[in-house]
């Protein structure tokens, strides 16, 4: 699992997907882990692809569990498309799947090269929205390459899991162009003397992404917090600094692009071709 995919918090889906009563009262951040080898114990993978209405592809697709739960849901994410299938293990068994992969992401992806240019991100995690609902991370990444240096800036689309057999899956927005994670590393050493006598030869950011789920109106929006630590080039790493800001933004597809952020959400000092 990527360092970003480590920072991001997440909640298992309730109700339907046999979460626990006070697990979804109490709307903690949960994480989705890749599943042991005894859990997958009766699943073939291949064959359950297959039997979807839009089959997943097995070989990229990852199986994930509830980190620390012993039971539950198993949840596969196929990369490729992309798409989430949720699998009920108690009981008769049961399979939720959602495709993403004709969604419109609002903040369109790009990368300078590699197979995953130009690809969706489901993060393995899933959060909780309105009273019962939960919203999937669907990340679109823009990668820059400098002369010693690069940066990546995600940006997530939550997209709201319709849950209802007559709705066939289908999902909304509930929120759009929220920064994710962003790190950017600047070179500044340019010669052996620099190298040799610098305490720090680059400038390098990273910010990620918290979310604050309202704990008695669930109906309520959510609130944002954005940490950005900094350790400038030519100091020591006792010196580098680390800022949280909160912001909010509006529910839906209203936000469909990074301008209606505070100019105080640094967010590793934007993309190049950013109009922020």
């Amino acid at each position: 699992m990527s360092k970003r995919n480590t920072l991001a918090a997440a909640l298992l889906l309730a109700a339907g997907f046999q979460a626990s009563a006070a697990m979804a009262a109490a709307r903690a951040a949960l994480v989705l882990v890749e599943a042991p080898k005894a859990r997958l114990a009766g699943i073939q993978i291949e064959e359950l692809c297959a039997s979807l209405a839009t089959p997943c592809k097995p070989a990229s697709t990852k199986a994930y569990v509830e980190k620390g739960g012993s039971d539950g849901p198993l949840h596969l994410i196929d990369s490729s498309r992309p798409m989430l299938v949720s699998v009920s293990l108690a009981g008769q068994r049961q399979v939720h799947a959602w495709d993403f992969s004709t969604y419109v992401h609002s903040v369109p992806p790009m990368a300078d090269a590699g197979d995953a240019a130009g690809k969706l991100e489901i993060h393995p995690a899933l959060y909780p929205v309105g009273v019962s609902d939960y919203a999937v991370a669907l990340l679109s990444s823009v990668s820059e390459s400098y002369s010693g240096g690069g940066a990546r800036f995600d940006h997530a689309d939550f997209l709201q899991l319709n849950r209802e057999q007559k709705a066939n899956y289908k999902f909304s927005v509930a929120y759009a162009a929220v920064p994710f994670f962003c790190s950017k590393t600047i070179r500044a050493c340019f010669s052996e003397k620099e190298y040799k006598s610098s305490a720090h030869c680059s400038d390098e950011s990273t910010g990620t992404l918290r979310i604050h789920y309202p704990d008695q109106d669930a109906s309520a929006g959510w609130k944002f917090s954005w940490t950005q630590n900094e350790w400038a080039a030519n100091v020591t790493k006792k010196q580098a600094t680390t800022a949280t800001v909160a912001f909010t933004i509006p529910p839906g597809p209203a936000a469909t692009t990074p301008a209606v952020l505070p100019k105080n959400v640094e967010f590793c000092g934007e993309p190049q071709n950013s109009s922020r």
